[in-house]
C-alpha cells in the first residue's frame, strides 16, 4: 500500500509545468508524496480526468477498463486507484497495489535449496534428507521420473557439502554412446584409439576434490559399469589406453529414473554396483504427487 502522486499529470491538468509549489502542496494536504514514482498511466489519466476511483480485481485481465501495459509490466495483480480533492481542488491519487505476498514469502523461505521450490510433506521428506546427507560423503542415488528434479537435488546436496567449493561435473549417461562414455568418464591416453591425438582427462578427474553426478547411470555399458565400481571401491581407475592407475577423491552421486533392481533381475546392471551406488537412496516425487506446490512454483518461474 502506497500514496504516490503524479506531478506531471497535474501540471498537465492545470495547463503549466510542475513547480515547486506543487509538490509542497502535498505537504500542505498531509500526503506522503514519493518523488520519480510512476503509477500506471492509463489508470491514472483516467482518475485525474474523471475525479473517479478505478477498483481492478486483475489487473491484468481484460474488463470494461482498457488494459494498461505498464500494469503488466511491473506485474500488479490488483490495484485501487482514488482521486484526492482538496477544498474542491484535485490535489493528487491514492494508489493502493496488492501483490501475491503471501506466496512471495513462501517462496522466500523454500528457496533455501536453489531452484526447488515447494512446501508439500513429500519434498519436505526429500528436503530434510538433503539436509542430513549433504555434510557426509556417502555415494546417494537418487530414483525419479525424468523431470522431477534430480540434478537439482544433487546440485543441493553438493552445495551443503564440504565440498562445495571444487568442482560439480555432470553427466548424462545416456547421452554418450556407448563406444564413448568409458573416455568421456575416465579420459584417455595418446594414441588409445583412432583420433585420440593426444591425451585426455576424464570427468572424474575434473571433478577431483569435488562431486561428480552421473544421471541415468541405469545405462552405462556392462564394461564401464565393472570400471565404476573399480572407482567406488578403490578410489582409482585407468584412463583408456592406459597402463597405470590414476587416483582420484571424488563424491559419486548417481540417478536414474528406471527400476535398477528390475535391472539386476534382467542380468543389465551388476548387483555388487548397484550395492555401491544406493549407500542412500533418496526418491524425488513427481509433480502429481506433490499438487499444493502448483501456486508456488507457477508464482516462481512468473517472477525468475
Amino acid at each position: 500500500m502506497r500514496v504516490e502522486r503524479d506531478e506531471q499529470l497535474l501540471a498537465a491538468l492545470r495547463g503549466r509545468e510542475p513547480t515547486a509549489a506543487d509538490t509542497q502542496l502535498d505537504d500542505q494536504g498531509g500526503l506522503v508524496a514519493t518523488p520519480g514514482a510512476q503509477l500506471p498511466d492509463t489508470v491514472l489519466r483516467h482518475v485525474l480526468r474523471t475525479q473517479e476511483a478505478v477498483l481492478l480485481d486483475d489487473a491484468g485481465a481484460p474488463s470494461a477498463f482498457p488494459a494498461d501495459p505498464d500494469v503488466t509490466k511491473q506485474r500488479i495483480p490488483s490495484l485501487l486507484c482514488l482521486p484526492i480533492v482538496k477544498q474542491g481542488a484535485l490535489i493528487g491519487a491514492l494508489h493502493l497495489e496488492s501483490e501475491n505476498i503471501v506466496l512471495r514469502e513462501e517462496i522466500d523461505k523454500t528457496s533455501m535449496f536453489e531452484e526447488i521450490v515447494g512446501t508439500s510433506p513429500p519434498l519436505r521428506t526429500v528436503l530434510s534428507h538433503v539436509s542430513k546427507v549433504a555434510p557426509t560423503d556417502s555415494t546417494v542415488l537418487i530414483a525419479g521420473e525424468t523431470g522431477t528434479g534430480k540434478e537439482l537435488i544433487a546440485r543441493a546436496i553438493h552445495t551443503r557439502s564440504p565440498r562445495s567449493a571444487r568442482a560439480f561435473v555432470a553427466v548424462n549417461c545416456a547421452a554418450i554412446p556407448s563406444s564413448l562414455i568409458a573416455s568421456e568418464l575416465f579420459g584417455h591416453e595418446k594414441g588409445a584409439f583412432t583420433g585420440a591425438l593426444q591425451r585426455r582427462q576424464g570427468r572424474f578427474e575434473l571433478a577431483d576434490g569435488g562431486t561428480i553426478f552421473l544421471d541415468e547411470v541405469g545405462e552405462l555399458p556392462a564394461e564401464t559399469q565393472i570400471m565404476l565400481l573399480r572407482v567406488l571401491q578403490e578410489h582409482e581407475f585407468e584412463r583408456v589406453g592406459g597402463s597405470g592407475p590414476v587416483r582420484v577423491n571424488v563424491r559419486v552421486i548417481a540417478a536414474t529414473n528406471r527400476n535398477l533392481l528390475a535391472a539386476v533381475a534382467d542380468g543389465t546392471f551388476r548387483v555388487d554396483l548397484f550395492y555401491r551406488l544406493n549407500v542412500f537412496p533418496l526418491d524425488v516425487p513427481a509433480l502429481r504427487e506433490r499438487r499444493s506446490d502448483v501456486p508456488l512454483l507457477v508464482e516462481y518461474f512468473t517472477h525468475r
